[in-house]
């Protein structure tokens, strides 16, 4: 597997685009829970992304779909673990090790709420920058040259998405960013929006325009 230079410079920006909307999320579950600390996070949503489009290109190498399952399955199973990890490293060595010794005692405590949402977020920006991804992919002319038909390339190769002359290449581009962007835009105004003002008769016409902006 290998990515030419300007392939790689494209997932590098899909992997930024998707770290600014876990940013904007965490921004928004600071507000929630103060004591949250976003930065660990997106991070995480930075590696995941970048993770996630290698291993799609890995994944779709294997000709059996039951290999494939088992494969994201297991891929899905690291970021989990790491993601525990992380999450109870950013509260503190001393933090850390109480829940650890929690967690040898009671290893159903390894799952929380905070796990989850977190975990939600991760399959959010790994599930769009693949799928950004592969339509950066399905606009690239196709390879004049087919790889062995012994080799593990050769399904990835057969398989690979060919929409870019019907405009399918385009259309699934413009839905996921755009689908993203507002995720951002929505996330990055409820984290900044103040309740109070919005539901304050004192300034009505200020409310309504915030309110019917978010809601729209």
């Amino acid at each position: 597997m290998s990515f030419r230079r300007e392939e790689a410079l494209r997932i590098l920006a899909i992997a930024v685009m998707m770290a600014s909307l876990a940013s904007a999320v965490s921004d928004l579950a600071l507000r929630l829970v103060p004591a949250f600390q976003p930065a660990p996070l997106v991070g995480l949503a930075f590696l995941v992304c970048l993770e996630g489009v290698a291993a799609d290109r890995m994944a779709r190498q294997l000709p059996d779909s039951n290999a494939r399952t088992r494969f994201h399955i297991i891929e899905w199973v690291v970021i989990l673990l790491v993601l525990r990890l992380v999450l109870a490293l950013s509260q503190g060595l001393a933090v850390f090790a109480a829940t650890a010794e929690r967690w040898l005692g009671s290893p159903v405590a390894l799952v929380d709420w905070g796990l989850a949402t977190a975990a939600l977020l991760l399959l959010l920006v790994w599930f769009l920058g693949v799928q950004m991804a592969r339509a950066f992919e399905a606009l690239e002319p196709p390879l004049d040259v087919a790889p062995p038909k012994d080799s593990a390339a050769y399904y990835a190769w057969s398989t690979r998405p060919q929409s870019a002359e019907s405009g399918e290449g385009w259309q699934a581009l413009v839905k996921y960013f755009l689908g993203g962007g507002v995720l951002l835009l929505l996330a990055s105004g409820l984290a900044r929006l103040d309740i109070q003002a919005m539901l304050s008769l004192r300034n009505p016409a200020l409310a309504g325009i915030v309110g019917n902006a978010l809601l729209y």
